[in-house]
């Protein structure tokens, strides 16, 4: 793992931390969340979510209402990458680890703005396609991470409910 957190110069106060990664499905570890709480995860090919100030309200941030992508009960194996939205994960959703931790694991990424227009349903809906969807093991880029658990309920990123994490897969440009 690596620390990217030195150098910044403009107040960012949450640890961005790089984990070196394998060309092949992997899993991400969260805490036991309390059984009403959720993780908020958006993952984007940048840092461009990486600047939440401590105590933003949630509807200024890619978490506010009417952002959360439409899935599955349990994750269907697929990172979606998109700017611009957020996934939400439950205790119920995500595999046991043990009685502290949970997991949920990834075999593809979905970039829907990869096939303009994103593939749909007659009802509108997205979908990924075989046009959008790349195998872990073909990905050759980053993947930043921003994680959020709203733990006290006040709608507001605050000071220690959100992570940072760069996930650096073989053949990224520049490193």
């Amino acid at each position: 793992m690596t620390d990217y957190t030195s150098g910044l110069t403009h107040g960012d106060f949450v640890t961005r931390v790089g984990a070196a990664m394998e060309s092949a499905p992997f899993e991400i570890h969260f805490p036991r969340p309390a059984q009403s709480d959720i993780f908020r995860v958006n993952d984007w090919k940048t840092t461009t979510n990486f600047n939440i100030a401590p105590d933003t309200k949630a509807e200024d941030t890619v978490f506010r209402s009417g952002r959360q992508r439409a899935g599955a009960v349990r994750p269907n194996g697929i990172m979606t990458l998109d700017v611009d939205s957020h996934e939400s994960i439950d205790s119920d959703s995500m595999d046991r680890i043990d009685n502290d931790k949970l997991s949920v694991r990834y075999a593809k990424f979905d970039v829907p703005s990869a096939v303009p227009p994103p593939t749909a349903f007659a009802d509108h809906v997205y979908e990924p396609s075989a046009a959008t969807l790349t195998a872990v093991a073909d990905w050759h880029d980053r993947v930043c991470v921003t994680v959020w658990q709203d733990v006290d309920h006040d709608s507001t990123v605050g000071d220690g409910e959100y992570e940072y994490l760069i996930l650096v897969f073989p053949g990224t440009p520049g490193t």
